[in-house]
């Protein structure tokens, strides 16, 4: 009996470090901002550059966000972003262009975008594909996103001063040149799968697709306000969102 017990734990954790090398080679960037120099986020680290504006980044701070359940949670800092912010910035990781991809990171906002329709967050490879927008309705916060156009927030209201999971997912399709599809989850708790998270807040397919994509980014201009943080893209869901027992990485490609 004792042998079996022992063959049996050391099978399942065989079985579980084979799990978290899977994942760990499906992911393609982790970002928790754990740097020294809280200011201009290019000046913090190499890792991010502007690619729009030269005056007003975004800002690093030292003070992360938390999100219970998540592996980011309250690890290293955090960015912000304003309305005053005219610099946009993105940080590369290697180029994907079939598949799905996905992108997750914690957001909490201070202030929407008003009436305007805007976003923050999109890969970026040349075209800004997967815009995830977020602006004011009345007193509440909405949540949106396109393919490669200016998203529509759906009419789902969302609490200011609160943090939430966002969750991208791109999916490359190869039957035309439109045909590829953006899913959005916006998360009040921490969902370890897709099938925990439920059915995405928007789905969308309109505009022109990505040739490639191979670069987060991060933009200013209009609000919103607010701060980000724990930025995922790997190509599985398991590989964006980690829960907090998970801490190996594979790639390198993490702060």
């Amino acid at each position: 009996m004792i042998n079996i017990t022992r063959s049996a734990r050391s099978l399942m954790m065989l079985l579980t470090l084979m799990l978290l090398t899977q994942e760990g080679w499906a992911q393609l960037l982790t970002e928790n901002f754990s740097y020294s120099t809280a200011g201009n986020i290019t000046s913090a680290t190499a890792n991010w550059t502007a690619h729009s504006g030269t005056t007003f980044y975004p800002q690093y701070t030292n003070s992360g966000l938390t999100f219970n359940g998540h592996a980011g949670s309250g690890v290293g800092g955090a960015i912000t972003i304003s309305s005053s912010g005219v610099a946009d910035v993105n940080r590369t990781f290697t180029s994907q262009n079939s598949g799905t991809v996905y992108m997750s990171c914690l957001v909490n906002f201070s202030a929407g975008s008003g009436s305007v329709s805007d976003y923050f967050l999109h890969f970026n490879s040349g075209t800004f594909n997967a815009r995830v927008q977020a602006l004011t309705s009345t007193t509440n916060l909405r949540f949106g996103v396109s393919k490669a156009g200016t998203p529509a927030a759906v009419a789902t209201n969302f609490s200011f001063n609160t943090t939430y999971l966002l969750v991208v997912k791109y999916t490359f399709n190869t039957g035309s040149l439109t045909d590829d599809n953006v899913d959005l989850w916006v998360l009040s708790s921490f969902a370890s799968t897709e099938i925990l998270a439920g059915t995405p807040l928007q789905s969308t397919s309109s505009g022109t697709d990505a040739t490639s994509l191979s670069a987060v980014a991060i933009r200013q201009g209009t609000p919103p306000t607010g701060t980000i943080d724990a930025i995922r893209v790997g190509t599985t869901w398991a590989s964006v969102t980690p829960p907090a027992t998970y801490t190996l990485t594979y790639n390198g490609n993490s702060n």
